[in-house]
C-alpha cells in the first residue's frame, strides 16, 4: 500500500510530459493584457483521516506474569480546512500554475479496542476489558504546488497537482479510557512535520481571469519525521491516511490604470534638444 503513491506520482509524472506534447493551444490558465500574470486565492473544506484496517497487538503486562491479545478498531472523523494565499501562472508546456499559501488543518480520530488475556497468564489479571481513545490535530502550514490542468472543453478540466507542506501542530488534544499504559502509544511526537503531497480533483473555468476546483490531497512522503517510504501519521497504536478536500476559488490580480501622456513634451527637454540640432553653418535647425 506505501509504494502505491509511489507508483501513483511516477504516472503522473508521465501524463505531465505526455501533455506537454501538445503545446499550448487548449490550455485553461492564460493571461489578458488587462490582468497580471499573478492572483489571490482562498480555499475551504474538509480533512478525513482514513484508518488502516483493523489489527491485532500482543501487548506484554509484566514479562513473567501475562499478555493481552488486543484487537484495536480505528476510525477516522471530520475535521475542517482553510487556506489562502498566491499563484502565478506559467508560460510553459509542463505546469499551468504554480501556488504558495498558508494552511489551517483540522485532523480528528479514534481508536477502540478490546483485549482478552492470552491463556496460561496470570490469573490475577482481569480476562477481558475495552477501552478506547481519541485525538485532535490542528496544524498550521506553507504549501508550495505545482499543478497541471487537463481540459476536458472550453469551461471544465482536470487538475494534478505535486507539492509539499511544512506543518507545525498548535493544538495536541489526546484522551484514551481504559486499558493499560503500553496501549497507549502516543507515536505522533514530532510537532514540526515536512510532507511531500499529491493532488487530484475537478475544475471549472468560471471567467476568462477566474477558476473554482474541487481537490483532494494526500500526503506520499513524510521527510519529517523521515521512517522510510511512509506517508501515513501514527496516532496510538494505529495508523491513518489524512486526506484534505478543498473547494478553492482563484482570481487573476487586474493590471493598474494607465497613466495618460502629458499635453506636451517637458520645457526643459524641448529646450535641451533644440541645442543640440545645428545646422553645419552653425545655425540652429528650425
Amino acid at each position: 500500500m506505501r509504494y502505491s503513491f509511489l507508483i501513483l506520482t511516477a504516472i503522473v509524472l508521465f501524463s505531465l510530459d505526455i501533455s506537454a506534447q501538445r503545446g499550448t493551444g487548449d490550455r485553461m490558465f492564460m493571461v489578458d493584457a488587462t490582468h497580471r500574470s499573478s492572483g489571490w486565492f482562498l480555499g475551504a473544506g474538509a480533512t478525513f483521516m482514513f484508518p488502516e484496517k483493523d489489527h491485532k497487538l500482543t501487548l506484554p503486562v509484566f514479562p513473567d506474569s501475562g499478555s493481552y491479545l488486543t484487537s484495536f478498531d480505528p476510525a477516522g472523523r471530520l475535521g475542517f480546512a482553510l487556506e489562502g494565499g498566491m499563484f502565478w501562472v506559467l508560460q510553459n508546456r509542463f505546469f499551468d500554475y504554480v501556488d504558495l499559501g498558508i494552511t489551517y488543518r483540522q485532523l480528528r480520530g479514534k481508536e477502540d479496542f478490546t483485549a482478552e488475556l492470552v491463556p496460561g497468564s496470570s490469573d490475577t489479571l482481569p480476562l477481558f476489558f475495552a477501552g478506547g481513545g481519541e485525538f485532535q490535530e490542528d496544524v498550521l502550514g506553507l504549501s508550495v504546488n505545482l499543478n497541471k490542468a487537463f481540459p476536458l472543453d472550453d469551461k471544465k478540466y482536470i487538475i494534478q497537482g505535486l507539492g509539499a507542506d511544512v506543518e507545525y501542530r498548535l493544538i495536541n488534544d489526546y484522551s484514551y479510557v481504559g486499558g493499560l499504559d503500553a496501549m497507549k502509544l502516543y507515536t505522533n511526537t514530532e510537532d514540526l512535520q515536512v510532507h511531500l503531497h499529491y493532488k487530484l480533483g475537478f475544475g471549472y473555468k468560471t471567467s476568462a481571469t477566474s477558476w473554482l476546483s474541487l481537490t483532494a490531497e494526500t500526503p506520499i512522503e513524510n521527510l519529517l519525521p523521515f521512517e522510510g517510504l511512509v506517508s501515513r501519521r501514527d496516532n496510538f497504536n494505529s495508523r491513518y491516511r489524512p486526506v484534505v478536500f478543498t473547494l478553492r476559488y482563484m482570481w487573476l490580480r487586474k493590471r493598474p490604470a494607465r497613466e495618460c501622456p502629458t499635453a506636451g513634451p517637458n520645457p526643459k527637454m524641448k529646450k535641451k534638444r533644440s541645442k543640440g540640432k545645428r545646422s553645419a553653418a552653425g545655425g540652429q535647425v528650425r
